[in-house]
């Protein structure tokens, strides 16, 4: 199920299931690792329930993709964007839809 609308310039978020899926996040980790060429990257998430789904799938995406994953877990964005720069990442992903309701989900993604 793809779904166009939930893909913005900064992160995707949508509905979970009937917008965002843990098959999407597959999807996403494959895509960012085919796209930046990242070998090592960190993923985080945040508290939502929905997290537990979407973070294994994601992470297999990006390892089936050949990236090397550093997973930090639980993390504040703050966390998250710190751990990319102090273990010298090339990249990160977070499964987080930030301010929206929790019927959301999504990820954040960032470059060194």
């Amino acid at each position: 199920m793809f779904n166009k609308e939930i893909y913005r310039a900064y992160d995707i978020r949508g509905i979970v299931p009937d917008e965002f899926t843990a098959e999407e996040g597959y999807h996403i980790g494959r895509a960012y690792a085919q796209y930046t060429g990242a070998k090592k990257v960190v993923v985080a998430r945040d508290m939502r329930p929905t997290g537990d789904e979407i973070e294994p799938e994601l992470i297999r995406g990006l390892t089936e993709g050949g990236v090397d994953v550093i997973r930090v877990g639980l993390a504040t964005s703050p966390l998250f964007y710190f751990a990319v720069h102090k273990l010298r990442a090339e990249g990160g992903l977070m499964v987080t839809a930030s301010h929206n309701p929790g019927v959301y989900n999504g990820v954040k993604m960032t470059r060194q």
